[in-house]
Formats: structure tokens, sequence, C-alpha cells
């Protein structure tokens, strides 16, 4: 692939996935980061995973260089085959159908089969590429021999959660063979410098990492009738710290809003990316509470506690209508006025439609 290619779609990449994703993990929409004005508003969940990577110092490993390059390109290498679907769109030089589709398939084959080498080498940066490519379609022309025949993407979903939980505990994984159960590298734990957490922010970062994470164990909880990994289930989520912060900031953010209403009225674009980035925090309760509605459902519990889980979900439906919906049709109204990335952002806030379909 050309290098043009390349830039094309790292640009594509930021400019669309990044634009809305990192509003989920600012600070209007990450609880961990809800009232802290220094925080960033939008936050390029790539570069973050650089740098909470760079703040780790593993003191074991003499090949550290080389084996966050290789990391690197990885991720390199997967945001190619992310953003490839989209590239006539933009592409200067627009390939024929036929290129185009032999392109998608080469970087999607080439990502795939490096999907491997990314779980065996735990990194935030690693755990991005395996949520990255888990989001990637199966090309056109792809044979269902072909699919069967490699990592699927709710594999790569799960190890990226195992990766996140190894590293948070700054713990290496071991590795069972056969024979012998041996560590995956050197016996040392993953460690931060005292200096790394106080000159760069480390705890938060890492936990507006944890938040991404935990979008794609929900999301993945919800779509794929599987249990969280990141999260407790019907029992126990209620207690867990993000969801009793997202309450919270969902309390405080209503009465923000209503002192909007009592003084100026104006739909600014810095507004409306705040009421769709919060809009978008109650999102993922709603994801959770369905999710566990599901769980319920599929495990056979008692009727008491499915009825629990299911008046969960019509409260979250309920006060998405009252605190969110108004001012996201605000918005609407106010479209053509707005910035073109809070367009887009809004347009993917527009998937929350299902909680109309509950309704």
């Amino acid at each position: 692939m050309e290098n043009v290619d390349s830039r094309w779609l790292d640009n594509l990449y930021r400019e669309g996935f990044e634009a809305v994703f990192g509003s989920w993990m600012g600070r209007y929409a990450c609880p961990f980061l809800f009232g802290h004005n220094l925080a960033d508003k939008y936050v390029s969940i790539s570069d973050l995973c650089r740098h909470v990577d760079g703040c780790i110092v593993d003191t074991g490993d003499s090949q550290l260089v080389g084996r966050s390059r290789d990391i690197e390109q990885s991720l390199q290498s997967t945001i190619s085959a992310f953003a490839a679907r989209w590239l006539p769109v933009t592409s200067p030089e627009p390939n024929s159908n036929e290129d185009h589709c032999s392109l998608v398939q080469t970087l999607w084959r080439h990502a795939r089969r490096d999907m491997l080498r990314v779980i065996n080498r735990p990194s935030y940066r690693s755990m991005l590429s395996l949520f990255l490519f888990a989001l990637t379609p199966i090309p056109e022309g792809i044979s269902e021999e072909e699919e069967a025949d490699g990592i699927s993407g709710q594999a790569c979903v799960h190890a990226a959660l195992q990766q996140i939980q190894t590293l948070r505990a700054r713990q290496r994984n071991l590795q069972f063979s056969g024979s012998k159960v041996s560590p995956s590298l050197k016996s040392q734990a993953i460690v931060t410098t005292p200096e790394s957490i106080e000159t760069s922010g480390f705890i938060n970062a890492e936990s507006t990492v944890y938040w991404a994470a935990l979008t794609f164990d929900t999301s993945a909880s919800l779509t794929l009738n599987c249990r969280s990994l990141l999260s407790s289930g019907l029992f126990g989520f209620e207690s867990e710290l993000p969801w009793r912060l997202v309450k919270t900031c969902a309390k405080m953010f209503d009465e923000n809003a209503r002192q909007w209403k009592q003084g100026s009225s104006d739909m600014t674009d810095e507004r409306a990316n705040q009421i769709i980035a919060a809009g978008a925090s109650w999102k993922l309760l709603g994801w959770k509470v369905t999710a566990i509605f599901k769980e319920a459902l599929r495990d056979g519990h008692e009727e008491s506690e499915v009825r629990r889980a299911y008046l969960a979900v019509v409260d979250s439906v309920k006060q998405f209508g009252i605190i969110y919906r108004p001012l996201l049709d605000e918005c609407h109204k106010r479209m053509p006025f707005l910035g073109q990335q809070t367009k887009l952002r809004w347009c993917k806030s527009k998937t929350i439609s299902y909680y109309k379909e509950l309704c």
C-alpha cells in the first residue's frame, strides 16, 4: 500500500471513528473525568493508549524498544484495515471497485494474521488493536472457509478485555503448555514510574482507557449475549464505581441543563457537544441494564429478579427521555449551524434510537 493511502486511512480513522468515540472518552462523557475542567473535551484513544504505554516501564525487558515498535506497527496495520472501507470517499486518486476490494481484503488478511502476535504482546495499544479488528467488517469476497480459518472478532474482544485486566493488575499472564507453566516474558511485574504518575496524569489517563474498554465490554455483552468480563452482572453491578458515577454525573448534568433554560437559550457548538457526550454516557448505562435484563431471562432467574432488571431498563429509558432527549432534539433544530464533527457525533447518537423502540 502506498504512503498516500496509509495517510488517508489514518486521517479517515481520526476524523471519523475517533471524532465520535473520542467525545465519549472526554470530560463531558467519561465519569472518571466529569467536572475536571482541565481534562480534554475530546480524546484520541490511540494517542492515549500510546501515552499510557509510555508510562509503563518493564524493568525485565531488554528489547523494549523493538517490542514497542512491533506493537505500534500492529496498531497501524489494524487502523488501516479498519478504515479501508471508506477510502474511496476521500482518496484523491479513486481506484476501481475491483482494486478497492482487493486492497480491503489484503489489509484485512494482514491484520488478521497479526492478531495472534498482538494477543501475545499485552499493552494498551494491543488492546485497542484487538478492539478495532473486532469492529472491522469482513470484506466482500472472503469465503466462509477463509472466515472460519482464523481468529474471530468475538475472540479478539475477549482477548482485549483480558489484556486490560492484566495491565491494570500490573501482572504478567502465565503461558500454559502441555508440559509446563511459565511466565509469558520475565517474572517482573509491569510497573509505572513515580515520575510518570506525577507529571502525566497517569491515573486519569488509565481510567479513561478503562472506560473505553468498559464501553466495548458492555456493548459485547449486549450484542453477543455473553457475560461482561469487566463488570458484574445481575448481582453487584449497581455498587460498582463506574455506574454509580454515571448516575451522579447525570444528576449534575440535569442541574446544569436547568440553568441553561433559565439563562441563554442559544445552542452553541460547545453546548451541543456537551449534550451529545453526556447522553452517550447514559446510553452506556442503558446498554448495561439491557444486557443484565437479557442475562436474567437467559439464565432463568426468579421472576422477582427478572422484574427488577426489567424495571431498571424502563427507568433508564424514562430518565433518558427526561434529561437528554429534549436537548438532543434542540441540537437537531440547530444542526445547520453546528460544526461538521458535531453533526457526526449527533448522527451517531441516534443509535440510541433503540430507546425509542423500547418505549
